[in-house]
């Protein structure tokens, strides 16, 4: 398939491109402005962060950047290498501040948009800024970007934790209620933004479903840069054997606990197995979550296996994706997977559930294998015909370059973006 790495901006999106700004209001502070917060560089949303690099490079618009802080003492507006950022206070949990509506519209004033760009409906900042767009006339030309859907996620929080668990499985069943209220206020934006971006079937059903009239814009990820110039670098013949790499699985979701009661399975012909996950070792947490993932550890007996990395940088990150022999997504509940198409893109053969929009990103058995995520048995299987057929795990590798190389095109989704803006500033 052809990797679209040529495209130009066409000559109709750059008119009237030139004093265009556009501000972005992220869920978190990005990498880049960390240090201006006296803050370590985030490791999350690369995608945010690649798109941005993208439009710096390849269009004259300017960007204001809106970033949280929880910490009122380091809230700060400036000014670094001649981009504008803010900050406004982040509440946590469920709370909601009615007082971000008045610092949204005073940062709309100061920075005079020519359109709104809303990373994420998760937070409850989302609706409050939808809410000073449309206090400033504004709301038309706002958009908003799916990331992750709460209100969809919640349903799935406690998805294969057995309720015999007794006290642990209500403690983690209460963690998914305290995001009632996210999701409520996710759903009234979604009821009242007029346009939204996605990237998959599910995130436009979801969508759909909840505001038939929103106008839906497919717009596809964009990664960081690293992992274009790691394109197609992975090779089974280089590859650490056995090995299976995991992204961060923090919370139930993500679904370390269906894959751990996998991976028994694949040691009964692979003893030597060795697990690596990103992220920090939630077992030593005191949450519990951590909590069951230890027991279950424990009870398998696979504690010598299973090794936690720690939070990784993006070098380390295609560090991993090159040395694994297999990468696993087995969450829950997912959209579009950021560590699913970085181990397509580098060339890792790739396992997933079948859940959310995962089947937007693979093709069954072309470039890449799908499974029903509460059915261990399925998982190990596939993992096993990857160790035993290397021609196999070298064909799904190559297809997997070649169908998500179009689906993350920098130029492509960057131009989409951009083409989006112009049609937002000029409604």
């Amino acid at each position: 398939m052809l990797y679209l790495e040529k495209w130009d901006i066409l000559p109709e999106i750059i008119k009237g491109l030139m004093d265009m700004k556009v501000l972005w209001l992220c869920g978190i502070v990005l990498p880049h402005l960390c240090d201006e917060f006296g803050f370590k560089k985030t490791v999350i949303n690369g995608w945010i962060s690649g798109m941005l690099e993208y439009i710096h490079k390849n269009s004259d618009i300017k960007i204001g950047l809106c970033c949280p802080i929880r910490n009122s003492e380091r809230m700060r507006d400036g000014i670094l290498d001649g981009e504008l950022y803010y900050s406004f206070k982040m509440v946590s949990g469920g709370t909601i501040n009615y007082y971000q509506d008045k610092r949204f519209i005073e940062i709309i004033n100061d920075f005079s948009p020519d359109v709104i760009h809303i990373w994420g409906t998760e937070y409850i900042h989302t609706y409050n800024m939808l809410c000073a767009a449309e206090v400033m006339g504004k709301l038309n030309k706002t958009v908003i970007s799916i990331q992750g859907l709460i209100s969809s996620v919640v349903e799935h929080y406690c998805d294969g934790i057995e309720r015999d668990q007794g006290e642990a499985f209500e403690k983690i069943r209460e963690l998914s209620l305290k995001d009632k209220t996210r999701s409520e206020y996710e759903i009234k934006a979604i009821r009242k933004c007029i346009n939204i971006s996605g990237r998959t079937e599910w995130d436009k059903a979801c969508i759909t479903q909840i505001n038939p009239d929103v106008n839906y814009w497919h717009i596809g990820e964009t990664l960081r840069d690293i992992f274009y110039k790691q394109r197609g670098k992975w090779e089974v013949q280089k590859c650490n054997r056995h090995t299976i790499f995991l992204s961060h699985v923090y919370c139930p979701i993500k679904g370390l606990h269906y894959f751990l009661r996998a991976l028994p399975y694949v040691l009964k012909e692979y003893p030597n197995v060795a697990v690596r996950i990103a992220g920090d070792n939630i077992m030593e947490s005191d949450n519990e979550y951590g909590q069951y993932i230890k027991k279950l550890v424990s009870e398998f007996g696979i504690e010598k296996n299973i090794l936690f990395l720690g939070k990784l940088t993006e070098e380390k990150m295609c560090q991993e994706y090159l040395a694994a022999h297999v990468f696993i997504c087995p969450s829950t509940v997912e959209n579009s997977s950021n560590s699913v198409c970085e181990a397509m893109l580098i060339g890792t053969p790739a396992i997933c559930s079948f859940v959310g929009g995962i089947p937007s990103l693979i093709n069954h058995k072309q470039d890449g294998f799908l499974y029903q995520c509460n059915e261990p048995e399925m998982l190990a299987y596939y993992i096993k015909i990857l160790f035993e057929d290397d021609m196999l795990a070298a064909e799904i590798s190559r297809n997997a370059i070649g169908s998500i190389s179009e689906k993350v095109c920098r130029q492509r989704n960057g131009n989409e973006l951009i083409s989006l803006y112009q049609k937002l500033a000029d409604a």
